[in-house]
């Protein structure tokens, strides 16, 4: 785990990818190797094995909120931003004070030109974390 951590961190996302698949293989239960491989897999624009790799995280520990948040980006990516939303407030549900999930919320609004919704979830996420600059630049541009 140590060794492909070090990987992702290094940026070989392709050798996460290859290893992380491996590992899953061996323990097919550890949900932090399913979510480097779908972090991975998104970054490389992998997003159907990103999507797949984060679906597994949240069936495996179905309270993990980042997977919910992974997920919800991940399928953002592909265009489904109703699908999307659905699982970022379900990361926003388990962890009501997760000002990243409420931020990319926001970012989603904001792509269907939903300006209205984009800028409350923008405050939301302001409110739990006032210096969050994204959320700054984004509210002024929404």
């Amino acid at each position: 785990m140590e060794a492909l951590l070090q990987l992702y961190n290094a940026g070989d996302l392709s050798n996460v990818v290859k290893q992380a698949q491996a590992l899953t293989r061996q323990y097919p239960e550890a949900f932090i190797v399913w979510n480097l491989l779908g972090a991975a897999a998104a970054q490389t624009g992998r997003l159907d094995q990103a999507v797949d790799a984060f679906q597994k995280v949240i069936s495996i520990k179905p309270d993990y909120v980042d997977g919910y948040n992974n997920l919800g980006n991940a399928i953002s990516e592909q265009g489904k931003f109703d699908d999307a939303i659905y699982y970022l407030r379900k990361a926003t549900e388990l962890q009501p004070d997760f000002a990243e999930g409420h931020f990319n919320l926001g970012n989603i609004f904001h792509q269907q030109q939903k300006h209205y919704e984009a800028i409350i979830a923008y405050r939301k996420a302001l409110t739990l974390n006032p210096k969050y600059c994204e959320a700054h630049y984004n509210i002024a541009d929404a």
